[in-house]
């Protein structure tokens, strides 16, 4: 049996077209709201979005025999597996939000330790503290002695300040981009306690 291109260019009526383009919103809406609420949806909720996509789905075909077509099993059955589809793997496609670690205080004296700890450990590889350490950079029991001059590590800048040297251990080359201390990657408690204990050791 041959076509005539004369019914298959034929002008339609708007109406169909808007018509079949509603419906299709109507269907994506349907496909996103179950993806986006399926861990929450209750059990009566699915049977009810079910029969309103098939209600859609028939309405839907209606409309595409009046445009012309007679391929409507092919729409019938595109529509119902992506429906199945979207129901069936919408859970394997939300994102879970991993909790949030708790934060846990720390008392001043914890703190303290801690930042003793960092200091002899980590930072007298390359400072002088309490006479011992290395010397590479300056001794940092003159931190908070007012003995360092700025210009030895960052012009415009003042490192006996214990809001500078803060930012300096959390981000030396963010303070100056000729820093040649490395970023240690210390939590902002690990900062504080090295400041502290660095303040408290020569008062």
């Amino acid at each position: 049996m041959s076509l005539n291109p004369s019914t298959l260019a034929r002008k339609l009526p708007i109406s169909y077209l808007l018509a079949f383009g509603i419906l299709s919103i109507i269907l994506a809406a349907i496909a996103t709201y179950v993806v986006t609420t399926r861990q929450t949806l209750k059990a009566i909720e699915i049977p009810v979005i079910i029969v309103v996509a098939i209600l859609v789905i028939l309405i839907q075909a209606v409309v595409f025999m009046n445009l012309g077509s007679r391929r409507v099993y092919p729409v019938f059955f595109a529509y119902g597996a992506f429906l199945a589809l979207v129901i069936t793997v919408s859970p394997q496609l939300i994102v879970t939000a991993e909790p949030l670690p708790k934060v846990t205080k720390v008392t001043p004296a914890e703190e303290l330790a801690m930042g003793k700890q960092i200091v002899t450990q980590t930072c007298e590889s390359c400072h002088i503290v309490n006479g011992t350490g290395g010397t590479i950079g300056p001794n940092l029991n003159k931190v908070f002695a007012g003995q360092i001059s700025p210009s030895i590590l960052a012009p415009t800048s003042d490192p006996n300040n214990p809001t500078w040297l803060a930012q300096w251990i959390t981000d030396p080359a963010n303070v100056w981009p000729n820093a040649k201390m490395p970023n240690l990657g210390l939590t902002s408690q690990q900062v504080q306690g090295v400041v502290m204990y660095l303040d408290q050791d020569v008062k």
